[in-house]
């Protein structure tokens, strides 16, 4: 069967952001894809990522994780903790690659011999480049950094620049890749699927997702509290529906996901926690990276889930959400990449103007509010939408992909 080395710093030791969570939907997804059509010979996966220093896995130990077809191996590298939480420059991109040239790594790579390395993000390059195998190497985009941050652009060009192919979560960053990254070869489109677990749980609950719309009490931003996924136009958004008396009954109240380990050290969440919750006392503020189950009973009780940002590479939550039953809000022309999947003209999504005027923009989300009629249309379409795109055909399409190298 085909052999893939993975590389990337995030993976399932403390997992923070949806690159975590992506990685490892990717890895069950290539472990249960088979080689070709008529063959069950499954696929074998070296993982090589990073974790943070202090905790129990063992540095560098090799743990097996049997899958369906095919077995998943693991090469963890330490990294400083106080590096931890973040995949920008600022992270431990540096301390992963500096941990991959080490000899121990190096070896399981050659001892596992795979025919591609595929390497999350511009943080794979470098620590593939000290990992040294002389086999294509493919870069799987999960987010794209220098579309917020322009202190990404050299190091992302140079990743795109230096792989044998790209994979985008959705077609605007495949654009972006040609046209400001340099790619040579028109990057692959693979939409991220629902992780199995979140699938599972979907089908457990499915008799029991209340559609209807007046048990459900939550307008929702459950995206990570950080500047390039815009949470702050969810807090001004609160502040004008406050603003009118929106939540006064009590009967819609708002949510916001504000991880304790980014507030900790974010100014910029403490605030918005800060003002969320000086105009409506009332509102959720959810501190703790939510597990599946936890995600599953805010998506079951949300009336209307809002997705603030502009520009994403994919959106991963707005899925998650359609999978209980809760409808999304994105920002309209296909910015957003989960509206590929979710098409707000096949009603699987509601499109909206995201950088209009606050006033517009309330008004929208509440003439929305104000129609369960097309809420329930919308959540029903985009249930059955989201749990059609699994682990496994994301999987057979990578592989599918990573055969043409």
């Amino acid at each position: 069967g085909m052999r893939v080395c993975v590389v990337t710093l995030e993976y399932d030791v403390e997992c923070f952001s949806g690159n975590g969570i992506l990685s490892q939907a990717l890895v069950r997804g290539l472990s249960t894809a088979s080689s070709s059509s008529s063959s069950s010979s499954g696929v074998r996966v070296l993982v090589v990522c990073g974790k943070p220093s202090g905790d129990e896995v063992q540095t560098s130990s090799l743990s097996s994780m049997h899958a369906t077809r095919g077995v998943v191996d693991v090469v963890y590298v330490t990294v400083p903790r106080d590096k931890w939480f973040k995949l920008t420059l600022d992270g431990a991109w540096k301390e992963f690659a500096d941990g991959c040239a080490r000899e121990d790594v190096r070896q399981s790579v050659r001892q596992f011999a795979p025919r591609v390395t595929l390497g999350v993000d511009w943080s794979s390059h470098a620590a593939v480049q000290s990992i040294g195998m002389p086999i294509p190497y493919v870069m799987t985009a999960f987010r794209i950094f220098s579309q917020n941050d322009e202190r990404h652009l050299a190091c992302e060009r140079d990743a795109v620049q230096m792989a044998a192919g790209v994979v985008a979560l959705c077609g605007s960053d495949a654009r972006y890749i040609c046209e400001r990254l340099g790619a040579s070869r028109e990057p692959e489109v693979i939409s991220p699927p629902l992780r199995s677990t979140i699938v599972n749980l979907a089908k457990e609950v499915a008799g029991s997702v209340e559609y209807d719309t007046g048990t459900r009490r939550y307008l929702s931003c459950v995206v990570r509290v950080s500047v390039e996924k815009e949470p702050d136009r969810f807090v001004c958004l609160v502040e004008e529906l406050a603003r009118r008396g929106v939540f006064a009954s009590g009967s819609l109240v708002p949510l916001l996901c504000a991880n304790e380990n980014i507030l900790r050290t974010s100014k910029y969440a403490q605030d918005l926690k800060e003002r969320f919750l000086s105009c409506v006392p009332n509102g959720r503020v959810i501190e703790n990276f939510l597990d599946e189950r936890e995600l599953s009973a805010i998506f079951r009780e949300t009336a209307l889930n809002v997705h603030p940002s502009t520009a994403d590479a994919f959106g991963m939550t707005v899925v998650e959400a359609a999978a209980f039953g809760a409808p999304s809000v994105m920002h309209r022309g296909g910015a957003v990449g989960a509206s590929e999947l979710l098409r707000p003209h096949l009603s699987e999504s509601i499109e909206v103007d995201v950088l209009a005027p606050v006033h517009e923009f309330a008004d929208k989300i509440e003439s929305v509010i104000a129609d369960p009629k097309t809420r329930l249309v919308v959540a029903k379409n985009a249930s059955a939408r989201a749990l059609e795109w699994d682990e496994t055909s994301y999987g057979q399409a990578m592989l599918e992909h990573l055969s043409t190298y």
